[in-house]
């Protein structure tokens, strides 16, 4: 087995591109590893092929959460500051064939412009911004937003028309049966 080619072996390295594979390893090695560049015995690799590899698979995987997406969701959303630096994390909610999901949808900074705020106006802006851009999809077909019971998020569900389930998993269950119940009562009339 050892003097074996790969073609005897069936293995599927034969019809991978080694660039695409190291592109991979590079990738691989960047968000699991967390250690130092130098330790790496990989092909070296262009910084700028990197990054451009990155965005295609973060693209990729965008594309992948909006196609499987339902026609109403719920978001989980979570923003947070380190060092002067604001950040904000978005989830979805849903059921797919049955099976609850929830795929990041983002994690980023926000921007620190002298006319942007961290206040319900900038977060709705920013949401209304982001979901179309990246999935297709409108703010408005969100039936409920998770988040802390802040008065910023409070307001936010207030401007979009949402629910908003603050820090309790078990109002969060209850609105997910109480809406599937009313779904469920529409599909069999």
């Amino acid at each position: 087995m050892l003097a074996a080619t790969t073609a005897e072996t069936e293995s599927i390295l034969n019809y991978i591109w080694r660039s695409s594979l190291n592109l991979f390893s590079w990738m691989e090695w960047i968000s699991k590893n967390n250690l130092p560049l130098s330790y790496s015995n990989l092909d070296p690799i262009c910084v700028e092929t990197l990054v451009s590899g990155m965005g295609s698979l973060a693209r990729s995987v965008e594309r992948v959460i909006a196609a499987e997406m339902p026609d109403r969701f719920g978001l989980i959303f979570d923003g947070w500051t380190h060092a002067s630096e604001h950040y904000i994390a978005v989830y979805a909610r849903c059921e797919v064939d049955g099976v609850a999901k929830t795929p990041p949808l983002c994690i980023a900074p926000l921007l620190n412009d002298e006319e942007e705020d961290l206040l319900a106006r900038g977060h709705m802006a920013f949401l209304a911004t982001m979901l179309p851009r990246d999935y297709g999809m409108q703010l408005g077909i969100c039936w409920l937003l998770v988040a802390d019971n802040c008065s910023v998020n409070r307001r936010l569900t207030t401007l979009t028309g949402v629910l908003l389930v603050g820090c309790a998993s078990h109002r969060l269950n209850r609105q997910s049966n109480s809406n599937w119940q009313t779904t469920k009562k529409s599909w069999t009339q």
